[in-house]
Parts: structure tokens; sequence; C-alpha cells
């Protein structure tokens, strides 16, 4: 059964509906999968270009271009062609031009792709930056677990055409690990534990007890010290955003 609906942006200066030739007027793009910039014009030609582009005056907007260039240092270049850019200087000025245009929303795909380690931490870090400043919506789409980890605060996690999640990080990662808190100690018998948390015997002579927050592993801990327990570990499971979404699709995969 086919579902229907309608999907509707909400802007600060009003409601854009999907499809609307308005969403254009809110939203800026830069895309992997195409060339954002032309390599025969300089950097600056380029951003003059595009700011014209869009009916903005590039006279007026030239001092934040300088900021921005300097930002992700590439003001020393602005002026080669950028057919002599690397990759990573290439994605930079596409994102410079993307910020200048001042949309609401921007959208930033697979941004890191193909670069070097320092130009991919460069990149994110100024984005994170960015992001904060400006308080601008930024939709990233990547394959890239370590990026998006480092990145994003919402997840829209798409599998087989269909919303496998849809909500914040940290829920997200909640979601997959239901006790993160434990405590490993040795003591003849433990003590019970709360609602929220449980004990195994780790081997014969030792437990491990897990919670699924911190408050409860603070009052257990507690509890242990009163029995004169041997505290072995106490902390917290990281499980990784590159391991959730392997399991995530492994999973999928055996269904299908």
């Amino acid at each position: 059964m086919k579902a229907a609906g309608t999907v509707v942006y909400h802007f600060a200066n009003g409601d854009v509906p999907y499809g609307s030739r308005a969403l254009y007027r809110h939203a800026s793009a830069v895309l992997e999968s195409v060339d954002n910039l032309y390599d025969y014009l300089t950097g600056w030609q380029n951003i003059q270009y595009f700011t014209e582009l869009n009916g903005q005056n590039f006279k007026a907007v030239a001092p934040t271009a300088t900021n921005l260039l300097t930002r992700f240092d590439l003001l020393a270049d602005a002026n080669k062609r950028v057919g002599q850019y690397s990759r990573g200087m290439k994605q930079k000025l596409a994102i410079v031009c993307c910020l200048l245009a001042d949309t609401e929303l921007i959208f930033l795909d697979e941004p890191t792709l193909g670069l070097d380690f320092m130009a991919s931490h460069t990149l994110i870090t100024q984005i994170k930056a960015i992001n904060q400043e400006l308080g601008k919506t930024i939709v990233l789409t990547s394959h890239q677990a370590d990026v998006l980890a480092q990145l994003v605060d919402r997840i829209l996690l798409i599998d087989q055409h269909q919303i496998r999640y849809l909500g914040t990080y940290t829920d997200f990662r909640r979601g997959y690990v239901a006790f993160p808190f434990y405590i490993e100690f040795a003591l003849t018998a433990p003590p019970t534990p709360p609602a929220n948390g449980r004990v195994a015997a780790a081997d014969p002579a030792s437990w491990r007890a897990e919670f699924t927050d911190s408050a409860s592993q603070i009052a257990y801990l507690k509890l242990l010290i009163q029995a004169d327990a041997q505290i072995t570990q106490v902390g917290q499971t990281e499980t990784s955003l590159d391991d959730i979404l392997q399991s995530i699709f492994a999973e999928s995969e055996g269904k299908s």
C-alpha cells in the first residue's frame, strides 16, 4: 500500500511544502556526486558567480566571504583557478559558497569523502563551529559512521526504503545498549539490584552488575561498599556508531 501525505518544511518566516520552488530560497547544498564548482574560474570568481546567481550583491557579501575563506584556510589561494585545488580545498570552497547563500537549511552530502585525515578533521571542526555560531539546520548525509558520530545530534536512519529510526543521537545509542553502566565485583552473595539493573555471575568468584542509568550504578556501588565487596571495575560500555549500524544492517540482510 502506497503511503500518502505531505512533507512541509518549517522555516522562521513561514512553511514551505516539499516540491515547491519556494524551497530553493531557503535551502542550499553541497553534493558529492556532482561538480559544485567551475575549475576554469578562480576561487573568488566562483564565489562571485554563485552569489550573483542567488541574487546577492557580490560586493556586499565579499567581507563575509573573506572571513569564511580565512577560516577554511583558503584566502591565500582564492585567486588561483579551482582546477589547481586539491579535493579538500574544492570541498571547503563549495561549502563557503553554500554558506554565503545564507539559507536556513543546508544539505551536505558526504562532505569528507575522499579527504585525507587532516583535511577531514579540519572540515569537521569547521562544520561544527559554523553550525553552533550561525544556528543553521544542517542535513548531513554520509556512510561514514565516524563522521556522523562527531557531527550529528539527530539521526534519520533509512533502510530498504523504510525509516528505521528518527530521533536524537543519544537515544539512538541508548536503544542499542540497554544496560550501558556496569560494576564488576567479588562477593559471596550480591545485593538485590534495582528494577532497572541486573546481576549475573561473571565467573565462580565474581559478579557483574549492569544498569540503565548512572544514578542506579552509583546507588548500587554504595551498597557494595557497605557489604565490603571487592570492586574490580566500574565503567560504561561504549558501543561505537559503526558497530551499531553494522548490527542493524546485518540483521536487515538476514531478513531479506
